[in-house]
């Protein structure tokens, strides 16, 4: 009886010392949530990376549709989300609790077309198909319309489509001749249009000439309150994966293939890189630039920020996360 009493507390020590261990080795679980489109390409390489164990934590990425945003944020099941700055402006408007950490896509919007045009001047006349009224896309392009000289009249936007995947369609088939499209969907419809289809007229050159500044189309918003260790380590490693995606575009595509599907090619993805812009900048580094942003937002679609701009604490990462233990 003794001697099975001595084997069960030394079994019972040696399962502790197991479970402790186990505990200490695990790495916590960062849940990030992405629109399938071009910015999710850096996260699945983090994803990548620390299935092999490269990183301290583990990542996984849940790519969701556009209509889930809202719901994401407000019951903050992710930890990270890859969104427009105008989206970023808008939940933290409205009292999110979010942050705007890092702007990583400097635009990335592109007017496509079979026909032969070289400047907004010579859209004059012509009817364009932009995927939605009141976004992003929408106020830059009715912007840089009226810096050309053009009226809402002297352009015949259309909407109507849900998605640039409906709009791309209806450029391969000859419905319509002119689109506005973001990446990684202007490259596939180039692919897929096999020469025919060009782009035309590249908006965030037209948007830097105009302005004078870059445009911060797009970054990364953390959701909720996190401890700094973590959102420095997550941006460490969200750094190191936008040089990845920039130096090695066809690796990139692979994995995003792999993870997303047979719509998403390699070539088209690295393709899109070319013409993505993507670089890391802190977003409180870039602050002038993004309320210069959003004040041509503010101006033709109020809606799209919140009705205001959004004060500097949206920019201010770690003022409201909760102290390291």
């Amino acid at each position: 009886m003794t001697t099975l009493r001595i084997a069960l507390k030394l079994f019972l020590a040696l399962f502790l010392v197991f479970l402790f261990n186990s505990l200490a080795l695990a790495k916590p679980v960062i849940k990030v949530a992405s629109p399938p489109c071009e910015r999710i390409v850096p996260l699945i390489y983090m994803e990548h990376l620390s299935q092999q164990g490269k990183l301290d934590f583990k990542v996984e990425v849940k790519p969701i549709k556009a209509d889930m945003i809202k719901l994401m944020i407000a019951s903050e099941k992710v930890d990270f989300m890859a969104v427009p700055s105008t989206t970023a402006a808008n939940f933290y408007n409205k009292g999110a609790n979010v942050k705007l950490i890092v702007v990583s896509y400097w635009g990335d919007f592109q007017v496509l077309s079979k026909k032969e045009v070289s400047s907004f001047k010579d859209l004059r006349g012509k009817k364009i198909i932009v995927p939605r009224q009141g976004n992003l896309l929408d106020a830059i392009f009715k912007y840089l319309a009226k810096k050309n000289g053009l009226s809402v009249k002297d352009v015949k936007i259309e909407y109507g489509c849900k998605s640039p995947v409906m709009v791309s369609n209806l450029l391969l088939s000859d419905k319509i001749d002119f689109a506005v499209l973001p990446e990684p969907f202007a490259s596939i419809a180039v692919s897929k249009g096999k020469g025919k289809i060009k782009r035309v007229i590249d908006i965030t050159k037209e948007y830097e000439k105009v302005t004078k500044h870059e445009l911060p189309q797009a970054g990364l918003i953390v959701i909720g309150e996190k401890s700094n260790e973590i959102i420095k380590e997550f941006m460490e490693g969200y750094k190191k994966a936008i040089e990845f995606v920039n130096e090695n575009p066809e690796q990139a595509g692979n994995l995003t293939e792999k993870k997303m599907g047979k719509f998403y090619k390699i070539k088209p993805i690295a393709l899109s890189m070319k013409y993505s812009r993507i670089k890391y900048v802190p977003a409180k580094d870039v602050e002038e630039n993004l309320n210069y942003f959003f004040n041509i937002i503010l101006n033709f679609s109020p809606k799209t920020i919140g009705g205001k701009l959004p004060d500097k604490k949206l920019y201010d990462n770690f003022t409201n996360c909760r102290k390291n233990e």
